[in-house]
């Protein structure tokens, strides 16, 4: 009788995320003020990315307490939807109501440090907030809320991509996530590089690219399922290492403290180093270095981004303090 509750409450949850896209897909917006244009795609851009959030966060999910993130999602595509709604035809903006039988969206440390810093819409260098347990988006698993229609592409098998960059004169992280294998290639500018070999297992590569000049990256991708390839900045919804980072495969995460010992650990796999990134987006200090399952130690002599190759599960943590041999 449980189980039989939780699939309804499932296939509940299913039915609406469906019928969120049937809404979408109904839209023609025509704005009333020349000036309001962008604004009203903004709400439905916004709109579109709870959309396919919802549907990403729905993937595993054993009940409507799992669900709750993909709830949020829906409720706060349906408010961006009303909002576009209300701009197109010069209505005051609607109040944020809440839905029944939803518990509040979670209020974390991690939470209260995104607002703090959502009152100045100009994120300061490195400054960016650690999402955390709650949050809704997941790094390096979709890209990041927000993340324009030119920097990003999802499909499945194979296709060429070309990416526009946040800005030419800036490096940027250049993401591959792949459901179920398959191959990636890098192309162009930045010139012909496997990022996904052919039969490898991997699912996920993340390159730092250099600013080159050049305002689009191409990708050509061959997917044996659902993948996904997105352009971010290096300044914005990159990780923060507070105490404790674990992961597997290919990572960059920022350190914000003064000097410390870093501390590393894989699990079997290949070959598995850390190293500094210059602001520039090139490879700086090597940190820590192995193969197999290994473990080792490095210094930081204050705030760094950190590239981990790895293709195995890895833990990294810190401890705070002068560097002793």
């Amino acid at each position: 009788m449980f189980r039989r509750r939780r699939a309804d409450e499932l296939a509940l949850i299913d039915a609406d995320i469906t019928a969120f896209g049937e809404e979408l897909a109904r839209h023609t917006f025509v704005p009333t003020r020349q000036d309001s244009d962008e604004l009203v795609f903004a709400d439905y851009e916004r709109a579109l990315d709870a959309y396919e959030r919802a549907k990403r966060d729905f993937v595993g999910d054993r009940d409507r307490e799992d669900a709750q993130d993909v709830l949020h999602a829906l409720a706060e595509g349906r408010h961006a939807l009303a909002c576009a709604e209300a701009r197109a035809a010069g209505r005051p903006l609607p109040a944020r109501r809440p839905v029944p039988g939803l518990a509040p969206a979670p209020m974390n440390r991690t939470d209260l440090t995104a607002q703090a810093y959502s009152a100045d819409p100009r994120p300061a260098r490195g400054a960016t907030p650690p999402p955390g347990k709650g949050a809704h988006w997941r790094p390096y698993k979709i890209w990041p809320p927000g993340t324009p229609t030119g920097q990003r592409a999802e499909a499945t098998g194979y296709q060429m991509v070309e990416l526009v960059r946040p800005d030419p004169e800036q490096p940027a992280l250049l993401v591959v996530r792949m459901d179920a294998g398959g191959s990636a290639q890098l192309l162009g500018h930045e010139g012909m590089r496997h990022l996904i070999k052919r039969g490898s297992n991997a699912r996920r590569t993340i390159l730092p690219l250099p600013a080159n000049g050049f305002g689009t990256v191409r990708v050509k991708v061959a997917g044996h399922g659902p993948w996904r390839v997105w352009l971010q900045s290096l300044d914005e919804h990159v990780p923060v290492l507070e105490s404790k980072l674990n992961s597997r495969g290919p990572y960059v995460f920022r350190y914000l403290g003064g000097p410390a010992t870093i501390r590393a650990t894989q699990n079997n796999g290949g070959t598995f180093w850390l190293e500094e990134l210059t602001d520039d987006g090139e490879p700086g200090q090597r940190l820590i270095a192995g193969k197999g399952t290994c473990n080792g130690k490095g210094r930081l002599n204050g705030p760094a981004l950190i590239r981990v190759q790895s293709s195995a599960d890895w833990t990294v943590t810190l401890a705070q303090g002068i560097w002793r041999n």
